[in-house]
């Protein structure tokens, strides 16, 4: 048997007659394709062709530019990394008007609201309610800020994905659409925006398929309530209900459906990964995922491998950190050859991090490096970084002083090789870090029609902030039974057991945030998610009933009374849900897994000799 995420059976007569198959979101694309190939007995089959809408409309946007179509063939779709780099120029050339501390993450807030307006809102009603509320600084530096950004998208023959939605809808009302499929199946899109729904109005032949009925009601659902008196309980508990769970049936599908994913993103992983594993004394999240999850906790330039890249292109720097130098002295994904003196090399820059820790300075310039590493009568006598360090000021004397993003691009590759980054070992998980990377700098490097010709320092500063930016890719295992999501993204899968964590009166419904740049009064009356509490609450009221609906089973429903000193309610919508004693869950579980736990042999080793 395999893993049940998604009911075909009204899906599977449109993928077999070879229609288009629109999803909401990749979530429900991976688990449409991943079910329906997983249910064929033959080895080799057709991939169904299954889109995620926005993936989608990128996809017809070129192909109706390559056949000339206006204003497709005029307008180049920006990239999530473009649009978040164009705002970010935008608002850091307003500095001097507009004080900011951190224009990186008000470049964030921008572009959401921007978005989140264009999907609510008619544009001609959100100029007039812009213009209406200019009184307020916020709103009218937000109209300011969108005003530019419009016209540098005209400027530059650029268009962002949701003013291409709206256009793509106008030219589908208008039938001048060249290349498009014949057929569309619009899947589980529960409540779209605005946006999306005047989309799928132009569409001609579409039809719209919910594999689970808006709000149905499982009458055979069992709720149960769950109350403990810390987090930690509240984790460990859920992990061992999983492991229970799985026991009984490896091939269920179970949803760890958090309030704040975020804050319990860590905790729940790694209690599951102490409760399915205990034999597993040492273990990679990143190699040996326990979850299908979104997004991720670890930005990409927080990943050793690109941690250490970054720190390489910092050397054409005449000043360095101490700090950064002796981590790079140290990486172990820097190649010195297989020869002979890269023993002598690596022996050498142990040396030398050794002298800069003992340093009183911080910083150290790249001359009295230079001069520290050519020294031949010093054990951090390092040859070879000394002849890297020349090769590496040579290659940036062959650039102007101001220079492309996609010149910079091939400079920063370039200088990574003379470095003998990523190194020769071959680390795990390595090829799909390594492969998002060179997305990254192809990314950097199609911004140079966005971007000033910019100098190094500004080069790699922007290049830092695309990777601060960019989280760990998630990747897909269909052999995974636990899934780890909001409400909000569990909506359009479906599953047999479910565990609502966190579940208390502060956390659930989300709180309100409204954006700041939108009118208030505006967001509430075209009904913007998180801008009021009726909203909010409203909201909140169909995403739960449909989640309720979307499961087959179980719905284990917790939150914790404390939490330091705040003292917390069960949510409203969990109160219905009949009470059970937490407290035997998972003991019985640990006392099956101590055993287990205790027979690990440890081998002990001396390392006296190692001594100083």
């Amino acid at each position: 048997m395999t893993i049940t995420r998604i009911n075909l059976q009204q899906i599977l007569p449109h993928i077999e007659s070879g229609s288009t198959i629109l999803a909401p979101n990749l979530r429900v694309k991976e688990a449409i394709l991943s079910q329906y190939l997983n249910s064929l007995a033959a080895k080799v089959a057709i991939t169904p062709n299954v889109i995620p809408i926005d993936v989608f409309i990128r996809k017809y946007w070129e192909l109706n530019a390559r056949q000339s179509l206006n204003p497709c063939n005029e307008l180049q779709l920006l990239t999530a990394s473009e649009e978040f780099l164009l705002w970010n120029e935008i608002i850091e050339e307003s500095l001097e008007k507009i004080p900011l501390l951190n224009p990186d993450e008000m470049a964030n807030a921008v572009a959401h609201s921007y978005q989140l307006a264009r999907q609510w809102l008619d544009p001609e009603i959100f100029k007039e309610e812009l213009k209406a509320n200019s009184s307020i600084k916020d709103v009218a530096v937000f109209s300011q800020w969108a005003e530019i950004f419009q016209n540098r998208c005209s400027t530059l023959q650029l268009i962002s994905l949701v003013d291409a939605i709206a256009t793509f809808t106008q030219l589908l009302r208008s039938e001048k659409i060249v290349s498009f499929p014949d057929k569309l199946i619009l899947v589980n899109f529960y409540n779209p925006p605005p946006l999306y729904q005047n989309f799928f109005a132009a569409l001609q032949n579409s039809e719209e398929l919910l594999t689970v009925a808006k709000e149905t009601v499982n009458n055979k659902l069992s709720k149960i309530k769950l109350e403990f008196n810390n987090k930690n309980s509240e984790t460990q508990n859920c992990a061992a209900w999983v492991k229970e769970i799985l026991n009984k049936n490896a091939n269920a599908h179970i949803g760890i459906i958090s309030s704040n994913k975020a804050l319990d993103r860590t905790n729940i992983q790694q209690a599951l990964r102490d409760t399915l594993n205990p034999d597993f004394l040492f273990f990679n999240h990143e190699e040996q995922p326990v979850f299908n999850s979104t997004g991720n906790s670890i930005r990409l330039s927080d990943n050793p491998i690109i941690h250490d890249a970054l720190l390489v292109l910092g050397l054409g720097r005449e000043q360095y950190q101490i700090e950064d130098l002796i981590r790079l002295l140290q990486s172990p994904f820097l190649s010195y050859g297989e020869n002979s003196e890269s023993e002598i090399e690596t022996q050498a820059r142990i040396s030398l991090a050794g002298f800069l820790r003992r340093r009183a300075h911080s910083t150290i310039s790249s001359r009295e490096l230079s001069y520290l590493i050519k020294n031949e009568e010093r054990t951090y006598h390092c040859k070879l970084l000394a002849t890297q360090l020349v090769q590496i000021r040579t290659e940036f004397r062959k650039l102007q002083a101001t220079s492309t993003a996609l010149q910079w691009s091939q400079q920063f590759s370039r200088l990574l090789d003379i470095a003998g980054w990523p190194g020769s070992l071959n680390f795990q998980n390595q090829t799909s870090i390594l492969n998002q990377w060179q997305k990254l700098l192809i990314q950097f490097s199609r911004t140079s029609s966005i971007l000033p010709r910019l100098d190094y320092s500004s080069a790699l500063a922007k290049l830092r902030l695309l990777a601060t930016q960019q989280t760990m890719s998630n990747k897909f295992h269909s052999s995974l039974p636990v899934s780890f999501y909001s409400v909000s993204e569990s909506i359009g899968m479906e599953f047999d057991h479910v565990w609502l964590l966190g579940f208390n009166d502060q956390q659930w419904p989300e709180p309100v945030k409204p954006s700041p740049f939108i009118p208030y009064a505006t967001q509430k009356a075209a009904g913007i998610p998180r801008s009021h509490s009726e909203i909010q609450f409203n909201n909140g009221r169909k995403l739960f009933a449909q989640l309720l609906a979307s499961t087959n089973f179980s719905v284990h429903a917790s939150y914790c009374k404390n939490d330091g000193e705040q003292e917390f309610r069960a949510s409203s919508f969990i109160q219905e849900f009949e009470f059970d004693d937490s407290s035997d869950i998972i003991r019985s579980l640990n006392q099956k897994a101590a055993p287990l736990r205790h027979s690990i042999i440890m081998e002990t080793i001396s390392d006296i000799s190692l001594c100083p």
